[in-house]
């Protein structure tokens, strides 16, 4: 799954939203921040050291462009190097996060994520400037189909100081950017809390096994059966992924211990 984060200068999360975000996408954290003359980056497996010193740059820096990062390993090694933000070639004036699965088929033995591929061997050949081309830029979010990125820029070649591919993949909530919505309070991919029940509202009081409640992706009304997925919107109902995109189906991800939200706090 992973969590994506990209706000707004004089913006910033809460310390919630982000450990919430930690809690459920485990496997690495990192920021970074863009100052306009600098690109300020930082990656670490703990998470309470990674939420507090990403905002405390974001107070430092108040009219930056923040990004965070919480991952969940779905190629390549759990390791400093594959965690998020990517320098792109290696630049320090452009680095790239991503959240899902790119079609990058991995050489055999190939240690490093597609994500980390991506940035380091992908986008260099490509070209950065089609971030700023238009026609281009659609081709690259279609290249990338599924798939949400942000890259913060301070690259002299580039007009904008943030992209974001695929950006109506994910959502804005007070001028923030979320790439899911497993930053919020309740949501956890292991306790399948996507699922808001309403314990009164159950069909026909106890006459059949069926749970009704919102989904919280949609807001729709849906039934829970043995399916995990809203049947309005088809999202899965464990970490808010479109089904298509979802990877709760992993048995790595099924064999996790859960994660307790407590244990940031």
């Amino acid at each position: 799954m992973c969590l994506l984060m990209v706000s707004s200068p004089a913006f910033q999360p809460t310390r919630d939203q982000l450990l919430v975000a930690c809690a459920n996408n485990p496997d690495g954290f990192g920021w970074a921040v863009n100052t306009g003359k600098k690109i300020i980056t930082g990656k670490s497996f703990n998470a309470e050291h990674s939420v507090k010193t990403f905002l405390d740059l974001l107070k430092k820096y108040p009219h930056a462009w923040g990004m965070f990062h919480a991952r969940i390993a779905t190629h390549g090694s759990v390791c400093i190097e594959n965690t998020h933000p990517y320098k792109v070639g290696g630049r320090s004036d452009l680095v790239l996060a991503h959240n899902g699965v790119l079609g990058i088929e991995l050489e055999k033995g190939e240690t490093r994520s597609d994500s980390r591929v991506f940035a380091e061997d992908w986008l260099p050949e490509l070209g950065v400037e089609v971030l700023d081309n238009e026609v281009e830029f659609e081709q690259l979010e279609t290249l990338c189909s599924g798939s949400k990125l942000a890259i913060l820029s301070i690259a002299p070649e580039l007009k904008k100081p943030v992209y974001i591919i695929n950006e109506y993949l994910g959502h804005w909530a007070e001028s923030i950017w979320w790439s899911n919505h497993s930053y919020k309070v309740g949501t956890s991919i292991w306790s399948g809390s996507f699922w808001s029940l309403k314990d009164d509202d159950l069909i026909d009081k106890g006459e059949t096994d069926y749970e009704v409640g919102d989904c919280r992706i949609c807001g729709g009304w849906a039934i829970e059966d043995f399916s995990t997925v809203c049947d309005t919107c088809e999202s899965c109902l464990y970490c808010g992924e479109w089904f298509g995109h979802c990877l709760c189906y992993l048995p790595d991800a099924q064999d996790r211990e859960a994660v307790n939200y407590e244990r940031f706090i």
